[in-house]
């Protein structure tokens, strides 16, 4: 995938590496965050054979870890969607005849009141029962930015999803360890991540296999 801004180098976004864009332009940062919204044009994506792709398509944007840490639950439909289609004939019975059994104890419940009610459908839907559950993410992994940056590229991987995570303001959070650690994480697992910073040349200094683009102040590229 290739990160297209008018004027400047191309940015090549790969799978299994970190690509950190350094931006220490007020202009140039708006425009990327802007574009990565749908809000903006001025950033375009393109495969490799320079065909664009839509930004929805290309990206999925999350934004600053902690001020979007309810982010999560926006993949909650499609993490129940995953764990229903996992399931095997096996689990699905042993969901059906607890479902079975709550029934019935419903209903011996509502025969003992003297009143004209009656227990729905003995139809289930499990995907229903999913939400029902309440199924969430732990909340300890809601006040982590390490953490929910983690989960989010795990539930690409599990969903199967194609576009490249991105993130911004991660610098506020991670130590260097966690950096290190995350850009050893997605080396491991084999997906692009994308973390775009409103930085000063200082924060250049990564190490691992990661790709740093820098455009300074003066609409310069230093990549």
């Amino acid at each position: 995938m290739i990160i297209s801004y008018e004027g400047h180098h191309p940015i090549e976004v790969e799978d299994g590496k970190v690509t950190i864009i350094k931006v220490a332009n007020p202009n140039v940062y708006r425009d990327f965050i802007l574009s990565f919204q749908e809000k903006s044009g001025k950033v375009k994506i393109f495969d490799k054979q320079y065909s664009q792709i839509e930004i929805n398509k290309a990206i999925d944007w999350v934004g600053d870890p902690l001020i979007t840490k309810e982010c999560l639950n926006n993949y909650l439909t499609k993490v129940m969607t995953m764990l229903f289609d996992g399931l095997d004939e096996e689990h699905r019975n042993q969901i059906f005849n607890t479902w079975q059994k709550l029934n019935t104890d419903i209903q011996d419940a509502i025969f003992m009141s003297d009143l004209p009610i009656e227990v729905g459908s003995n139809n289930v839907d499990i995907k229903k029962l999913f939400k029902f559950d309440g199924i969430h993410f732990d909340n300890s992994v809601l006040s982590d930015p390490y953490d929910i940056i983690e989960t989010v590229v795990k539930i690409h991987i599990e969903c199967k999803l194609k576009s490249a995570v991105a993130f911004a303001n991660v610098s506020h959070y991670l130590t260097k360890e966690q950096l290190h650690n995350l850009i050893t994480f997605i080396n491991e697992v084999n997906v692009p991540l994308i973390l775009i910073e409103f930085s000063s040349p200082d924060f250049q200094v990564v190490s691992g296999d990661v790709s740093v683009c820098y455009i300074d102040e003066d609409f310069v590229d230093w990549y």
